[in-house]
C-alpha cells in the first residue's frame, strides 16, 4: 500500500513553515534587541536619555548591525574554509607540520588586510571622510596583494619571518587607516577584524564542545560590550541616515524669536541626532558632544541639507 504524495508533503511542508516562522521570529527579536542597545549607546554619547521602544530607527540599526557582522563572517569562512564555504581565488600558504601554530598566526594577522578592504568597499555607506593622501590609495591594496603572493612563496622555508612581516603589514595598514581616513575608519577595520577572528574562534570551539563547558564566559564579558560600543561609535554613528545609520543630519533651523536668542540668530546651522514627538535633539557643531533639545514649538521650519557625494540638495520642512 502506497501513501499518496500529498499526504506526505502536507505535514512536511507545515513543519518546515513552522520552523521557518520560529527562526524568523527569533532573528527579528535579536535584530531589534541589538538595535536597541546600539541606539541607546549612540545616544548616550550626547547625553540623550529619551528613547522610545517602538521606533523604526531601532530596527534599522539592528539590520545594519547584522549586515556589518555577516560580511566579515563570510570572509573569514572563505579564508578558513568554514561552513562549507571556500574561494577559487585564494592563495595557498604552505607550512611544515611543526610550524602549524605559526601558520595559524600568519593567517590570523592576514585577516586584517581583508578587514581593511571591507572598510574601503563599504565607504559609500558612511559620511564623507577626509581625502586620503595619494600614496595610501596607490600602495595599500596593491601592496596587500603583493605581500600575500610573497608570503605564499616564502612561508614554507621562512615561517617566522613571514609572520613578522604580516604583523608589520597589519601595523602599517592600521597607520594608513588612522592617518589617511581618521579614527572612525580605523574603528571600522577593527570591527571587521574582530568579527573575522571571532568567527574562527567559535568554529574551533564547535569541534571541541568540552571547552564550551569549561570556559568561564563571565570573564570575557567586557570584550563583546567593548565591541558593541565600538560599533555604535565608528559604524552606526558614522553611517549615513539614508542607510539606517545614526550620523547627525545637517540642517538649517528657522527658529522662533525666543529660541533665536540661544543661537544668536533666527536661522542656525545644526545637526539633528534624533527627533521625537516632543522635539529635536541637535548639535550646534559637528564635533560637539552635548546635544541640545529644542521643542517643536521653538522651530518654525527646517531646511535639510542633504550632501550627496558631489552635489548638495535641500529639502524644507515647515512646522
Amino acid at each position: 500500500m502506497t501513501v499518496p504524495a500529498q499526504e506526505v508533503t502536507g505535514p512536511w511542508l507545515a513543519d518546515r513553515l513552522e520552523s521557518a516562522a520560529r527562526a524568523g521570529a527569533i532573528l527579528l527579536g535579536l535584530t531589534y534587541a541589538a538595535g536597541f542597545v546600539i541606539v541607546t549607546l549612540h545616544h548616550s554619547q550626547f547625553g540623550i536619555a529619551e528613547l522610545g521602544l517602538l521606533r523604526p530607527r531601532i530596527l534599522s540599526a539592528g539590520v545594519l548591525f547584522m549586515v556589518f557582522t555577516l560580511l566579515p563572517v563570510v570572509v573569514a569562512a572563505r579564508v578558513y574554509g568554514l561552513f562549507g564555504l571556500g574561494s577559487q581565488f585564494g592563495v595557498a600558504i604552505s607550512y611544515k607540520p611543526e610550524d602549524e601554530r605559526i601558520q595559524k598566526l600568519t593567517l590570523g594577522l592576514g585577516l586584517y588586510q581583508a578587514a581593511f578592504a571591507l572598510a574601503l568597499l563599504t565607504n559609500t555607506f558612511f559620511v564623507a571622510l577626509p581625502s586620503p593622501v595619494a600614496w595610501s590609495y596607490m600602495l595599500a591594496i596593491p601592496g596587500c596583494f603583493l605581500l600575500i603572493l610573497g608570503i605564499s612563496r616564502f612561508s614554507y622555508n621562512h615561517p617566522r619571518k613571514c609572520a613578522a612581516v604580516m604583523f608589520g603589514a597589519m601595523i602599517g595598514l592600521g597607520s594608513v587607516a588612522a592617518l589617511g581616513w581618521g579614527k572612525h575608519f580605523l574603528g571600522r577595520t577593527i570591527w571587521f577584524y574582530a568579527c573575522a577572528l571571532g568567527t574562527r574562534w567559535i568554529s574551533r570551539l564547535q569541534h571541541h564542545p568540552e571547552k564550551l563547558k569549561g570556559t568561564e564566559w563571565e570573564r570575557f564579558i567586557g570584550i563583546p560590550l567593548g565591541l558593541v560600543l565600538l560599533f555604535a561609535m565608528s559604524v552606526y554613528g558614522q553611517a549615513e541616515f539614508r542607510f539606517g545609520g545614526g550620523a547627525p543630519v545637517p540642517v538649517a533651523l528657522h527658529l522662533s524669536a525666543e529660541t533665536a536668542k540661544l543661537f544668536g540668530s533666527d536661522v542656525a546651522q545644526a545637526w539633528i541626532i534624533e527627533q521625537t514627538d516632543h522635539g529635536y535633539y541637535v548639535l550646534r557643531s559637528r564635533e560637539e558632544q552635548n546635544a541640545t533639545f529644542l521643542p517643536r514649538s521653538s522651530v518654525r521650519a527646517i531646511v535639510f541639507n542633504q550632501p550627496s557625494r558631489g552635489k548638495q540638495k535641500q529639502q524644507t520642512k515647515t512646522e
